[in-house]
């Protein structure tokens, strides 16, 4: 034990990497063994990570990097995927291998970040803490930390996790050793790593910054330097670029030190330009970006247990995504999480009762108030949201390691506070101060504290609720029964998963527990302290693990990724379509479909999705069987069924029953195929044209009639009918009319209709109409068609700025029509139709870059300057001695 020990004192990140990668592999190993080497887990990591790698890695290697022809409707490549995998180091490690080997590699890369983020999160804990074995453990916390674990549901926030500490390593090494360029590099590393997260920890090393450089201190000493230069009629230039914070000695912050930072900063933004630019453009007309927190939700959250929840997450176990312990709400999505294994907040706890005007002590205060004010909160994601998402925490929960481990080195160092000659003093305690107070008594204050915390989330488990039971009423003897039901009060039954909760809080307090005999009984040891610590790591890993997972979620997608499912490739262009659940697979199986569940998709089909209130959910577009007529106009040419999800559902609907003329051709692994008869190539031409006013006129009309079954309200009737008609006309706007009226007319309103018949014909007639032929690649396609006369050619593509078109060769003007879609006029006769694709904002946003990396270098002359001249010199100096 002793040589371990010896070990971990002089190679902790070696012990801390091979540690952390095989808790974090030994948890997944089996899953990896029941699924013959694949690892699934459930929701978006099965239905976005696992498709979302494979697909980006396959268009990679064959270089379709512009367009994206295969995520729903079609999208830019590059914008659509920065936010996901496209920019993460983890993912370029598979890039070098064949598309069937990604699947594989995923648990490896999920125990690499995990490895990595204990490593990244020691190199920042070890500038602090003097202690190897508490840096250690503090280590292991943050990469087994509650969010974590909460988040490998999201794994493309793992990656920014995993590299935070690596931003506040760079910005202490720029103020404490002057060590200039690591922050600019690390700056523009995490904008490009991923945009979304970078804005929150832009305002974090703000506040970070502010508070570490104490800066009320610095305020109040630069007004009474002022006064003093003021009464000696001094300039006040004089305050000098060498002024220095007084009450914070270990964070010296120069006027000439804080412009540094300034410009490192910005410097870094301008070098993530070539994604930071393009990423804008993508985003710029989304409508998620229009969601704001208005009234009193500025100051209290809608759901009135996301106060609670962040609490309860600080002393027991958080929530996996859609599967909450306590209270069941929205909050179950939002990645609310803070539990440290083992520890949970006693060592915080401990930590500022010792050192209450530590800069730790403060920001843990700041932050938790932004965590509980929803305007604050919002901050981080640029007051955009009307959630509450917790998806800024792992910075605090890193400096809640950071003071953790401050602790657990009290603990080992066995301080006694008696008075300022009896303190024990090491390097620690002379920069942090006298201790007020025995630390023992801290830790019992803590103990007594997560005890009461404990009880009362015990107590609101047992809360009543009032249900309805049905009650038999046998009134009529035993001839006929009615069944009523009737209010009871029922206790015991207000968590969410009561077992769940129950056997979790058991866990915690048998570990509190195990914890409280080691540190009040002063049985504790660095080695039974970190030998409890890889204890708990696993255990809290597994339990929130499999808690969720227990019979496994792998076989619904397993057949895919196995390339099970074979569609023809010799049909020419053609979409796919499947039912809820499965929005993302046509992206295995290697064709565009029209279900998507994607959080950065191109606008404009969300656009598209949303007039015609088509979409399933926020950020998920799978058009019910009863919108039969979208699959015509986008040019669905195979329905896929999944047979499992068909035979759970009782209220599961015919596909040939509902949506015309789709014929079962066969079964493919776990899904029932179905071809459509009424396919129209895509790129087809119209007679008429129907416009919003109309259709709203139209409507009007008819709003108050009586809605037929299988519909939810007139609203619901009316999308229907509006998509039925966009078979028949296209939809333009009233400057669209006036501009093409030569050459298309008005729709006659008989084509207002629900009547299959009707849309089975507009089928054969957009067909009459459609391109000869399409070619399509990752810059663009090229259609021939034959008109009888100048019509508007219609393409089911998402309309982006970044395209432009020519008929036979002459530069014609995109229109976008049906509410987020193109089209085209193109004359009598034989043509060729070509659109070209560029990314909007990406020849910008690498000038831009280039601009950065010219400021970076003259920022930086001086320093590569002094190093040359410092290795001329060592150069001369070991000549002159031979």
């Amino acid at each position: 034990m002793i040589k371990i020990d010896a070990f971990i004192s002089k190679r902790p990140i070696l012990f801390l990497f091979t540690a952390s990668f095989l808790i974090m592999f030994l948890v997944c190993l089996p899953d990896i063994i029941i699924n013959h080497g694949y690892f699934y887990f459930y929701g978006d990591y099965n239905g976005q990570e696992i498709p979302f790698y494979i697909h980006v890695h396959d268009a990679i290697r064959n270089g379709n990097t512009a367009w994206d022809w295969v995520t729903g409707l079609g999208s830019d490549f590059i914008s659509t995927y920065t936010y996901y995998c496209l920019t993460s180091p983890f993912f370029w490690l598979t890039i070098p291998f064949p598309n069937e080997a990604v699947p594989f590699f995923l648990p490896y890369l999920l125990s690499l970040k995990i490895a990595l983020s204990s490593v990244f999160a020691f190199l920042y804990i070890k500038r602090f803490v003097k202690s190897a074995h508490a840096s250690v453990i503090a280590s292991f916390l943050y990469a087994f930390s509650g969010f974590q674990i909460n988040n490998i549901f999201y794994p493309d926030f793992n990656e920014v996790f995993t590299f935070f500490p690596l931003l506040l390593i760079a910005l202490e090494e720029l103020i404490q050793n002057n060590k200039k360029g690591y922050f600019a590099l690390i700056v523009c590393f995490s904008a490009v790593l991923n945009y979304y997260f970078f804005i929150g920890e832009v305002l974090f090393c703000v506040i970070y910054f502010l508070v570490r450089c104490n800066i009320w201190a610095l305020f109040k000493n630069f007004l009474r330097k002022l006064s003093k230069l003021s009464s000696k009629g001094k300039c006040l230039f004089n305050l000098g670029l060498q002024y220095v914070t007084p009450d914070n000695k270990d964070f010296p912050v120069t006027w000439k030190k804080f412009f540094c930072v300034i410009s490192e900063g910005i410097i870094g933004v301008l070098l993530a330009g070539f994604v930071l630019l393009p990423t804008y453009h993508h985003l710029a007309e989304s409508t998620r970006l229009d969601e704001h927190i208005y009234g009193e939700k500025w100051l209290f959250y809608s759901q009135e247990n996301s106060f609670l929840e962040v609490i309860r997450t600080m002393f027991m176990m958080p929530n996996m995504p859609a599967s909450p312990l306590l209270f069941d709400g929205d909050q179950k999505w939002d990645s609310i999480a803070v539990f440290l294994p083992l520890f949970g907040l006693l060592g915080v706890i401990s930590f500022m009762k010792i050192r209450k005007s530590h800069w730790a002590s403060k920001l843990t205060i700041i932050s938790l108030v932004f965590a509980l004010v929803p305007i604050l909160n919002s901050a981080f994601y640029l007051f955009n949201g009307n959630s509450h998402y917790g998806r800024w925490f792992y910075m605090p929960i890193l400096v809640l390691c950071l003071m953790t481990a401050y602790s657990v080195q009290d603990l080992r160092e066995e301080y006694i506070s008696i008075g300022v000659t009896d303190v024990k003093q090491s390097e620690d305690t002379i920069m942090v101060g006298v201790f007020p107070e025995p630390v023992k008594e801290s830790y019992l204050f803590g103990f007594r504290l997560t005890a009461i915390m404990l009880l009362i989330f015990a107590v609101i488990a047992c809360i009543p609720l009032q249900k309805d039971v049905p009650v038999k009423n046998d009134l009529l003897g035993k001839l006929q029964s009615s069944v009523s039901s009737t209010k009871e009060v029922i206790w015991g039954d207000f968590a969410a998963e009561k077992i769940d909760f129950w056997l979790c809080l058991l866990f915690v307090v048998v570990i509190y527990i195990v914890l409280y005999i080691l540190i009040i009984g002063k049985k504790h040891t660095g080695r039974k302290l970190l030998s409890l610590t890889l204890v708990a790591c696993i255990a809290t890993t597994s339990i929130c693990f499999y808690r969720v997972y227990i019979g496994f979620y792998g076989e619904n997608i397993h057949s895919s990724v196995r390339n099970e499912i074979s569609l023809p490739t010799d049909e020419g262009y053609y979409r796919t379509d499947t039912n809820h659940r499965f929005q993302n697979y046509h992206l295995l199986w290697g064709n565009s479909g029209i279900n998507v569940f994607h959080s950065t998709e191109n606008p404009t089909m969300a656009e598209f999705y949303n007039y015609y209130h088509m979409e399933d959910s926020i950020q998920h577009f799978s058009p019910e069987m009863k919108f039969y007529a979208v699959r015509g106009l986008l040019s669905v040419k195979y329905y896929l069924e999944n047979l499992k999800e068909k035979n759970n559902n009782k209220d599961f609907s015919s596909v040939e029953l509902i949506m015309p003329g789709y014929i079962n051709i066969g079964k493919q692994a776990e899904f029932d195929v179905y071809e459509n008869t009424n396919y129209v190539p895509i790129g087809f031409a119209y007679d008429y044209y129907i416009t919003p006013e109309i259709v709203e006129k139209y409507f009007k009309e008819y709003e108050n009639a009586t809605v037929p079954s299988g519909y939810k309200n007139a609203k619901e009737l009316n999308s229907v009918t509006t998509v039925n008609a966009l078979m028949n006309g296209l939809m333009l706007t009233a400057d669209q009319v006036e501009k093409y009226s030569d050459i298309i007319s008005e729709m006659p309103m008989k084509y207002y209709t629900n009547d299959k018949n009707v849309y089975v014909k507009a089928c054969d007639e957009r067909r009459s109409m459609s391109c000869e032929s399409f070619e399509y690649d990752t810059n663009g396609f090229t259609a021939t068609i034959n008109l009888d006369k100048s019509r508007l050619v219609f393409f089911s593509i998402p309309y982006s700025n970044g395209w432009k078109a020519t008929v036979n060769g002459k530069p014609a003007e995109v229109e976008k029509v049906d509410a987020g879609l193109m089209a085209v006029k193109v004359p009598q006769g034989e043509t060729i139709i070509r659109f070209h694709y560029t990314t909007p904002g990406l020849e910008d946003g690498i000038l831009v870059s280039f601009g950065g990396l010219i400021l970076f270098l003259i920022f930086m002359f001086p320093t590569f300057k002094k190093k040359i001249s410092g290795i001329s010199r060592m150069h001369f100096h070991s000549r002159q001695t031979r």
